[in-house]
């Protein structure tokens, strides 16, 4: 009893705090968000475009069934291609508390893995690793650093593993192995998404531990203009330009976004000259282009940001609006000064009993007016919750 008393009594000034920052923030730039109107909020559906691959038997058009999405605004989606990039390696858990809490809306959501199966009742993952180009399979039967993570892929074929099955393929591999592996998504991720729906206006790639706030992420794409090439996400170092020239890439832990134009100019092949004979050819897809700084480098997200850099397209780092950190790992603390009340749209590394207890929490506060925000009230009541 004393420790609920105890509980209750924290969250009284923070509450207050809450509310007083939450007054002070309302003229913050965001104040300035339009709202999603009555209109928006509707059960209009996009038809996907008729692009099938072999390994897509689902279809994309399908209209979610779970009544959790009765005020989701379906109709936002007909500019918007969701990516969600799993792992055989990944606990079943994880995964199904996403489709069943994050994505349960999205009805044409691309699911990219290292093997092709049915996930859940709706959805089929797409196995991008067996569209690598040939120069990323060079050299792979040897101990290479360079290779490391492809040799985990024929064991994910061989192993007796599936969804449907209970099984996981992760009792046979470590995480390390399936962790080595996903630096080789990026590339062609973006590739497929774009050839499944050229359409889109704008592509948003997440992870199966990414936790998102659409309200929030709807209100952030309303404020950019599509036409224009953006690349949006939670900053991380990367590498030099050769004219030394400071990149950052996008952590792709807590999900990053690429306009439509920026994917365009990415995969654009231009005609280079070759040699004292002046030989022209068009350049190799993106993945190809890059397959060698796949291999040597720790991560896909890493390659994929100074490959954007190389086209000029550099990062909009958006922090912590993308937030790295767990949900009970935020600095609220001295540290953290930059969170207070600040709007959150994803959030990392959640853990899968905390994911309907979010979701729960959105839903019962959707009809309060603006965004949802870092507040220390949130944050501890979550964390009364679970304990």
């Amino acid at each position: 009893m004393r420790v609920i008393k105890r509980q209750y009594l924290i969250l009284v000034p923070l509450a207050t705090l809450f509310f007083i920052f939450g007054t002070l923030y309302s003229a913050h730039s965001w104040a300035g968000i339009p709202q999603l109107r009555d209109g928006h909020w509707n059960h209009k559906i996009r038809v996907g475009n008729n692009h099938q691959s072999e390994q897509e038997p689902y279809e994309q058009s399908k209209p979610p069934e779970d009544t959790n999405c009765a005020g989701f605004p379906h109709d936002r989606l007909a500019d918007v291609q969701v990516v969600l990039r799993i792992g055989s390696t990944q606990p079943f858990d994880q995964i199904s508390s996403h489709i069943a809490n994050i994505t349960n809306c999205i009805s044409d959501l691309i699911i990219i893995s290292d093997k092709k199966e049915q996930i859940g009742e709706r959805f089929w993952s797409y196995d991008i690793i067996a569209d690598l180009p040939k120069a990323y399979w060079e050299g792979v039967d040897k101990n290479g650093v360079e290779t490391s993570g492809l040799k985990a892929y024929a064991s994910i074929h061989s192993a007796d593993s599936s969804w449907e099955m209970g099984k996981h393929v992760g009792d046979q591999l470590t995480h390390r192995e399936g962790w080595l592996l996903d630096r080789f998504k990026f590339l062609p991720m973006v590739e497929y998404a774009y050839d499944t729906n050229p359409r889109a206006k704008w592509f948003f790639f997440i992870e199966a531990d990414t936790y998102i706030v659409w309200d929030t992420f709807f209100r952030l794409i309303d404020r950019y203009d599509s036409d224009q090439p953006w690349y949006m996400g939670s900053p991380s170092p990367g590498r030099a330009l050769e004219n030394g020239e400071k990149t950052y890439f996008a952590y792709g832990g807590d999900g990053f976004i690429l306009s439509r134009p920026a994917i365009q100019r990415l995969l654009q092949r231009d005609t280079v000259v070759i040699g004292p004979e002046n030989i022209t050819r068009t350049e190799p897809s993106l993945t190809e282009k890059w397959a060698d700084l796949v291999k040597s480098d720790c991560c896909g997200d890493s390659v994929l940001g100074f490959a954007l850099a190389n086209k000029g397209i550099f990062l909009s780092g958006l922090y912590p609006l993308f937030n790295p950190h767990a949900l009970h790992g935020i600095p609220f603390g001295p540290s953290g000064k930059p969170y207070w009340c600040q709007p959150v749209l994803s959030m990392h590394k959640t853990w899968p009993g905390d994911v309907p207890m979010l979701s729960q929490f959105l839903k019962e506060r959707s009809n309060e007016v603006g965004c949802m925000f870092f507040p220390p009230s949130f944050l501890v009541e979550t964390m009364s919750q679970r304990n």
